[in-house]
């Protein structure tokens, strides 16, 4: 029995919700003028869309926790509007954002292969498989539907024997 954790390749997704939450944050300090100091407003609104634009070289110069961000900018939105509800919004969202970020597993065993992602997992048997093989931290799954999947492994998962799992799959392919 093998597991894998799948490395994410995909466009940083953090980034893009963290810009537009801080974005959002900007644009209801703003519109939220029931301050009498709305001068504190503004100052708030500038310096959350300029996080919002910078966040990337925020994320990438300072190694800031995603949740971290967000708390600092729940602090700037409270202080301009005196809103809790707008704070912990930020505040949660951080918090769903953290969750769904969790990398997919593959899992191999004798029923065949599964793999889990965030909202669901799937189990493949051995029959639907032409071949499976892992060969430098790449697996690839090659599905009798000539659907060909490649998924590149964790750093953590790359001391697994690569031959010793090919022929451990080969198993049951033959089957």
């Amino acid at each position: 029995m093998y597991t894998f954790s799948i490395k994410d390749d995909g466009p940083d997704i953090k980034v893009l919700i963290t810009r537009s939450l801080l974005a959002l944050g900007a644009i209801i300090s703003l519109l939220y003028q029931h301050n009498q100091f709305y001068l504190i407003n503004i100052i708030a609104s500038v310096v959350l869309f300029v996080m919002a634009v910078g966040i990337n070289w925020i994320f990438l110069k300072f190694k800031l926790n995603i949740s971290f961000v967000f708390c600092v900018a729940a602090v700037i939105l409270f202080i301009a509007t005196r809103s809790i509800p707008f704070s912990a919004m930020l505040v949660l969202f951080s918090v769903l954002l953290k969750m769904l970020k969790g990398n997919p597993k593959v899992y191999f065993n004798k029923e065949g292969v599964t793999i889990k992602k965030v909202f669901g997992s799937r189990l493949h048997t051995w029959s639907q498989f032409n071949n499976i093989i892992l060969k430098d931290a790449v697996l690839t799954l090659d599905f009798k539907n000539n659907k060909i999947l490649q998924l590149t492994i964790s750093e953590n998962d790359i001391l697994i024997d690569e031959n010793s799992f090919n022929t451990f799959c080969d198993g049951f392919l033959s089957i």
